[in-house]
């Protein structure tokens, strides 16, 4: 009945208010696309009649705008089916609660801000220093290393790509301290080349003064006036012992000299080592006397080294043991072979070296009696000399001594290719 459908009418239009006065932003707006509410809880008239109209047409619009006095944010939806716009659908929600929110939240950030700003620049500060303290202690090292401290080096911690440059630092420091430590080894041998290239022209010099001033003096006088023939004849033999002298002590800086050359062993072959020593034996004929022993083992005895060298080299040697052996001592050449090498040993029972001075025996110039004469300590080469020939073949040359005892020099030559192996033998 009519009457009946005018009071569900009023009933919803008192819902409606009611629910308009309690919270009318909460109440949803459901259109018809005239514009005509299409539910009873919906608000009768669209929040938004611009965003309304675009819905119509198919659009779905969010928005802010100003409703009955208040900020509110609106939604504008259609609702379609079979590509029909059936409804719209318009909610708000006020804005004063978030904007009242946000203000709160300003102010607290307000206030915050400060104690943040302090406790973040702190930390940062913090993190900032622990970060970049691998990068202070690099430019630190690279302070600290000069070419007289290399030895600083980096701690090594974590994994991460400071860790790696501080590997990568302290390689380069011992490269450059390598560097460093060899150029200051060339610059010792160096230095210590010079001094002893010094030392040998200054004593090559003073060995060659000795023997010319002799001829001089010898010659001067005896031309200061007429003298007997037995007079020029006794000069004359002073003036040719002081010449072969000077001859044997330039003959001696030639081998040093073409020693240090590397052309000492130039031309040499397969060489009878019995033969050399036989020779070396009757050179020192008149130094040696009867104080010589023979121990020569019956095998092969050939070594890749010139002949004239070798009697040189055991010369020498037994020259030595000659002039530091008393009369009634004994001097004792023995030779075998043993592994390879050929072994000569030269023992005499004379009066030994101090061992202080066995490192330097073999320097050139070198006497362990500074104030030995030449006649009775030579010019200080012998020693020199058997050590450049017995290198020069590849060969090893020591020496033992004990004062009051006696001298033993080993020398040991590899044997010449193709020579008849013996078993091994003491000497």
């Amino acid at each position: 009945p009519p009457q009946s459908w005018l009071a569900f009418e009023a009933e919803k239009r008192d819902i409606r208010e009611m629910a308009w006065a309690r919270q009318p932003f909460l109440q949803p707006g459901i259109f018809n696309p005239d514009g005509h509410p299409r539910h009873p809880l919906s608000v009768p008239t669209p929040w938004n009649q611009a965003a309304f109209r675009r819905s119509v047409s198919g659009q779905t619009v969010r928005m802010d705008a100003d409703v009955k006095g208040a900020r509110v944010r609106l939604l504008s939806a259609p609702v379609c089916s079979q590509g029909r716009v059936r409804a719209i659908i318009q909610m708000v929600r006020p804005l004063d609660e978030f904007e009242h929110m946000m203000g709160n939240l300003d102010r607290t950030l307000l206030a915050l801000m400060l104690p943040a700003l302090l406790v973040a620049g702190g930390a940062a500060a913090f993190l900032t220093g622990r970060s970049l303290r691998p990068v202070k202690q690099l430019a630190q090292a690279t302070a600290q290393l000069t070419s007289q401290d290399l030895a600083y080096r980096l701690p090594l911690t974590g994994h991460d790509e400071f860790t790696e440059l501080s590997r990568r630092f302290n390689g380069m420091a011992e490269r450059l301290e390598g560097a460093f430590s060899q150029m200051e080894a060339a610059n010792d041998d160096l230095r210590a080349a010079y001094e002893r290239q010094r030392q040998f022209t200054a004593d090559a010099s003073h060995e060659l003064r000795t023997p010319l001033t002799r001829v001089k003096t010898t010659a001067s006088v005896a031309l200061a006036s007429d003298r007997s023939p037995e007079s020029y004849r006794k000069a004359l033999g002073a003036v040719n012992e002081a010449s072969d002298a000077m001859t044997r002590l330039i003959d001696d800086l030639l081998l040093l000299a073409r020693s240090d050359a590397g052309h000492l062993r130039m031309g040499a072959e397969p060489a009878d080592l019995k033969q050399a020593l036989a020779a070396a034996t009757e050179m020192e004929r008149a130094a040696l006397g009867g104080r010589l022993r023979w121990e020569l083992a019956d095998e092969e005895l050939e070594v890749a080294a010139a002949e004239d060298h070798l009697v040189r080299l055991f010369g020498n040697l037994l020259g030595n043991a000659a002039r530091h052996t008393p009369p009634e001592g004994t001097i004792t050449l023995a030779a075998c072979r043993r592994n390879g090498c050929v072994l000569v040993q030269v023992k005499d029972t004379g009066e030994g070296i101090p061992e202080e001075h066995l490192p330097r025996v073999c320097e050139r110039f070198y006497r362990v009696d500074a104030a030995r004469t030449r006649e009775l300590g030579g010019t200080g080469l012998g020693l020199a000399i058997c050590q450049s020939i017995v290198a020069a073949y590849g060969g090893e040359m020591t020496l033992r001594s004990e004062v009051g005892q006696g001298t033993t020099v080993s020398v040991s030559l590899p044997a010449a290719p193709g020579a008849t192996p013996a078993p091994s033998t003491a000497a």
